[in-house]
């Protein structure tokens, strides 16, 4: 029921009042003596009257009736003080006795005195306890206190409210820390009306606004904010994290909007030098308009005079901020083709940075981090070794240091799946250098695993993942592994019988069901009404989740057209790179429809020439940007028109760009090349792959999909060739099925393999926790 009444006050939603009359509640307005209070507005009989509400702590929380005095409609506060048994706070005589009978032994007697004697200690001994527990970061333990008390916070609310707040703001920094969103969203919406609100505690509020994809209702709170700058003092420093907080979803609409009107408020002639955005925010924005290629919107942002005061173009942040994204966007340079020149030239461009940089500490930590994550993302294992060696010879650099950037270093490991060597480097620095277990260590030796081990059940991994969650609550310092485990849970898509919500992997799941069953409705309106509601919700940042409904729209043939054109838009107008498979698809719509409208043999040819034309001017016109995957895609759509001939070409120029470590290319390859030579019913070609795909070591990604995929290519075989037809090898049969046998048997061997794999890092894992 509160949260309800809290989602009213901040979406502006009309309700109806006991009285008939429309309510509708609209942003906060300050009041004259500087406190917030949000605005009603109340329409008896169509004469719009406007009306303040205030925050009666003393009131119900199941009513929200307006009270017919100009200027007060009582509002339940968050926290209810509808208890079944109002508990009541000990005196100092109940408190001494415990204390002199020993019998403070922490959470438990917290726990004893509520539930045997309904009593709450006093707030002044449960602020002193947490303000110990948090010196010793003792996050869980707070936590756990908090959980305990929360219902009956109110009453301490009613003593206290100086001490009340502070408890508050004490728990949005635990409950932030152990990434406990939902409880810090709730704590810092009633933390707000305590006055003025600290500028790290806006931050957290906002951040934990942004991590459950509540957009809109945190640019709305930001905006008061800023109008209100009394009461929520902000500094440049705020500005940036809050920046960061939507730069990882991506979500370049609502950061340019923040950092427009922080301009605004902030940035004035008179403001002060703690409100200049800094070197590290411009950049970031920098970044971000040119990975949206933004040209106009860079210049104008580049001639705002908040930006000009700092000198950003003329300095060392401007420039290392072009060469990072250099990086990223030559990624071709960065595989097979990259020339020794190249290679020279580029790491001489490192070391004149590096002169520049001179012996700051962090900017070369910064450097070092950035250059490795770009090479690494492209697979540049020459520039990775020869940047490793830079870094060795840097004294600079401290241990604190060297620690994140071997983080770094790992991500190729589990980028490539080489799972063996990254827990045989990590169990060396567990038992050598006292490496402590932390997230970043668990994500990459479990992704790395996953990766490496594709065809072991979801099942098993998650029976897995299941022991060490339990594990890992009776360990404090592995409070971040709920989150994580919530994650892992989405990824595979299966529920789990613990105390966490697959929110989006459900909510997405539904979203997407409802679209799809209003198309097969022909209910464009309806679909086309979700997509929009669920870009206004914040699942905006989801490439996936729209790219699947534009496909699918596009497989359902013109029906699905609109909506196909509405997640398009979506997903340009929303990611800094899309990717050129989003003009494959409609390309491949295109020509299949083409198809479609061919009624005789002529006009069939016909379309054969028109659609053989448009796939060639599109190569023509794209040919530096297809990569490995955009010529499979291609190759799939001559497939589709039976250019079998044209499919395989396509196909080995994919293979030129293939990265012979990537074992996913392997079996991308390797799938698209079975499918050919089952369609064009060539056997001696469907062989001749299935043969080299037994033979290469590298492509070692075989799942049993794979597996069913190729006995319904022979299946296909069987059912099309005409027994009449003469082979010129009369045992092929015989061979395919011996190959057959070789890639079933290295399944199996993969399989076992990396069942004993996640043997031992689940015996690492629970002996690091230990």
């Amino acid at each position: 029921m509160l949260r309800r009444h809290i989602r009213i006050y901040y979406n502006r939603l009309r309700i109806q009042s006991p009285r008939r009359r429309n309510i509708t509640i609209s942003p906060s307005i300050a009041t004259t003596d500087g406190n917030m209070v949000p605005k009603c507005t109340i329409e008896p009989n169509n004469d719009k009257i406007d009306w303040v509400y205030y925050f009666d702590t003393n009131a119900r929380t199941d009513l929200l009736k307006p009270v017919l005095s100009k200027g007060k409609v009582p509002i339940p506060s968050l926290l209810s003080t509808t208890l079944q048994n109002h508990p009541s706070i000990m005196n100092n005589i109940e408190l001494s006795k415990l204390i002199h009978n020993n019998k403070l032994d922490g959470y438990q007697e917290f726990l004893n005195a509520l539930e045997k004697d309904n009593k709450l200690f006093p707030l002044n001994f449960v602020l002193e306890l947490t303000i110990d527990l948090l010196k010793e970061s003792k996050f869980v333990k707070i936590h756990k206190i908090y959980m305990l008390y929360k219902e009956c916070l109110p009453i301490y609310k009613q003593n206290n409210q100086v001490k009340y707040y502070k408890f508050i703001e004490i728990m949005i920094r635990v409950e932030s820390y152990l990434r406990n969103h939902a409880e810090c969203e709730n704590l810092f919406i009633e933390y707000i009306q305590a006055g003025t609100v600290k500028g790290d505690i806006i931050s957290l509020g906002l951040k934990s606004l942004v991590e459950r994809k509540k957009f809109q209702l945190a640019k709305e709170l930001y905006v008061q904010f800023l109008q209100n700058e009394e009461m929520f003092p902000m500094t440049s420093k705020e500005l940036h994290l809050l920046l960061k907080n939507f730069y990882k979803y991506n979500d370049f609409s609502h950061m340019k909007f923040v950092f427009s009107l922080w301009n605004k408020f902030k940035c004035g002639p008179e403001s002060l030098v703690q409100n200049q955005p800094s070197l590290n925010t411009i950049s970031l924005m920098h970044k971000m308009f040119i990975l949206f290629d933004d040209t106009s919107g860079l210049s104008d942002f580049l001639n705002l005079e908040c930006v000009r005061k700092t000198e950003y173009e003329g300095s060392l942040a401007f420039e290392l901020t072009i060469f990072y994204q250099e990086l990223y966007a030559n990624k071709a340079k960065f595989q097979n083709q990259m020339s020794a020149l190249n290679r020279e030239e580029l790491h001489t461009k490192t070391d004149e940075f590096l002169e520049r940089i001179n012996r700051d500490t962090d900017a070369r930590f910064n450097f070092y981090s950035s250059i490795l994550k770009a090479f690494i993302f492209s697979n540049d294992i020459t520039s990775i070794k020869l940047t490793l060696e830079k870094i060795l010879k840097d004294d600079t650099i401290l241990m604190l240091h060297s620690e994140k950037l071997q983080e770094n270093i790992c991500l190729y490991f589990t980028k490539n799946g080489l799972f063996k060597e990254l827990l045989q480097y990590y169990k060396q620095q567990k038992n050598t250098n006292n490496l402590v277990l932390n997230e970043a260590i668990f994500t990459q030796l479990w992704d790395c695993y996953s990766t490496a081990y594709p065809m072991v059940s979801h099942k098993s991994n998650l029976i897995r993942l299941k022991k060490i969650y339990d594990l890992s609550k009776k360990r404090e310092d592995l409070s971040w592994f709920k989150q994580l485990f919530e994650n892992y849970a989405q990824h595979y898509g299966q529920s789990i019988d613990t105390d966490l919500t697959d929110t989006y992997y459900l909510e997405t799941s539904k979203r997407f069901d409802s679209i799809m069953t209003a198309l097969k409705c022909n209910d464009i309106k309806n679909a086309q009404e979700i997509i929009l509601d669920s870009v206004r919700e914040g699942f905006v940042s989801y490439f996936s989740f729209y790219y699947a409904i534009l496909k699918k729209c596009l497989e359902m043939g013109p029906k699905g057209e609109v909506v196909a054109r509405l997640a398009d838009d979506i997903l340009r107008k929303t990611f800094h790179y899309t990717p050129l498979k989003l003009d494959i698809l409609w390309l491949k719509y295109s020509v299949v429809n083409l198809r479609r409208k061919s009624r005789n043999q002529f006009d069939q040819s016909e379309k054969s020439r028109i659609a053989d034309s448009k796939i060639t001017a599109f190569i023509t016109s794209c040919q530096t940007s297809l990569n490995f995957q955009n010529y499979l895609q291609l190759s799939n759509i001559y497939v589709k028109l039976n250019n079998y001939g044209q499919a395989k070409l396509l196909v080995n120029k994919a293979r030129k760009l293939l990265d012979p470590m990537n074992r996913m290319q392997w079996y991308m390859y390797y799938k698209t090349m079975l499918g050919i030579g089952a369609l064009s019913l060539d056997k001696e070609y469907f062989l001749e792959i299935l043969k080299e795909w037994n033979l290469n070591a590298n492509a070692g990604y075989v799942n049993h999909a794979s597996i069913r995929s190729i006995k319904g290519h022979l299946k296909y075989f069987d059912k099309r060739l005409n027994p009449n037809v003469i082979i010129d090898e009369p045992m092929i049969n015989d061979r395919i099925a011996r190959e057959m046998r070789k890639l079933i048997r290295r399944y199996t061997l993969l399989k076992s393999e990396g069942l004993c794999c996640v043997d031992e890092l689940y015996k690492l894992l629970v002996e690091w926790m230990h």
